[in-house]
């Protein structure tokens, strides 16, 4: 099946899911990059242009399409999991792996990159709101990894160990 790599924005689903994908022999599939092309719009400017609601309509058809293949690793968007059709169809065609981090190195990773955060435009309360909400996801996925200490590099041979050990890559 396929892996998912989900979790809050920042915690390295892209660059751990590029590079899982690498030593895996697979390939690899962003799906806020997907949504992108298929807006031929950058996320933020969704956000601002159409609202959450249009963002939320894209991802759900992006998701449908990821599920649909077979033998990838994808990089969910932090929001992927939130409607229960989304996790559904992603449970069914493979396993989700949350990367989670602590909200201090989180803050630390993001604070950097607001402008292009469409959901932190309020700063430190506004993420730690999202955060308690995003929290309750990442416990149901069927594995997690926590890359608050850890390289992209290691996160990488952490997730393949932990899958492997599993049977499920």
């Amino acid at each position: 099946g396929n892996v998912y790599l989900a979790g809050f924005m920042g915690t390295g689903k892209s660059s751990v899911g590029k590079r899982l994908a690498r030593r895996l022999g697979r390939p690899f599939v962003d799906a806020d990059a997907a949504i992108e092309r298929r807006a031929r719009l950058p996320v933020h400017a969704i956000f601002a242009r159409r609202g959450e609601r249009a963002f939320r309509a894209l991802e759900a058809r992006v998701v449908s399409n990821l599920a649909a293949r077979r033998g990838i690793v994808a990089a969910l968007g932090g929001g992927a999991l939130l409607t229960s059709a989304n996790r559904r169809a992603l449970e069914k065609s493979g396993t989700i792996l949350a990367l989670t981090c602590s909200d201090s190195e989180l803050w630390r990773r993001l604070k950097r990159q607001l402008r292009s955060r469409p959901l932190l435009k309020g700063g430190f309360a506004v993420f730690k709101a999202l955060r308690r909400r995003r929290k309750e996801f990442d416990r149901r996925a069927a594995l997690r990894l926590s890359t608050t200490r850890l390289s992209t590099a290691q996160a990488a041979l952490v997730a393949e160990r932990l899958l492997k050990r599993r049977g499920l890559a």
